[in-house]
């Protein structure tokens, strides 16, 4: 068995963090959805913008749609920023761990799926 040269990571809930109940809150809010609510309708559309056959902005108007609102493309833009914040928590155990390896001589990767923004 060759020996192991390479370790890639994946960037969503393994170096970065879940979003907090607080930062789920404010998209949530903004959509006139109760935090527990919200999730199933962020993640109803979210494979789709995850492999590019949906825009940023139509995504979230999409998602905006199924909360029962219409939203322009700058409501858009300023819910995009705050996903994109909430999943910029970093996982600092597991960051250590990559920083570890590649000074180890490891080769270390990130791969993901999130969008392109």
């Amino acid at each position: 068995m060759p020996a192991l040269k390479a370790v890639a990571f994946d960037y969503g809930k393994v170096l970065s963090l879940p979003p907090t109940p607080e930062q789920w809150r404010q998209p949530s809010g903004r959509l006139g959805k109760q935090p527990q609510e919200f999730p199933p309708i962020y993640w109803g559309h979210r494979e789709e913008l995850d492999r590019g056959t949906l825009e940023n902005v139509a995504y979230w108007q999409a998602v905006a749609r199924d909360c029962g609102h219409a939203i322009d493309a700058a409501e858009a833009e300023a819910l995009i920023e705050l996903d994109n914040t909430q999943w910029a928590n970093e996982n600092p155990g597991m960051l250590a761990l990559a920083r570890d390896l590649r000074r180890a001589g490891y080769r270390t990767a990130i791969l993901s799926n999130m969008e392109r923004r």
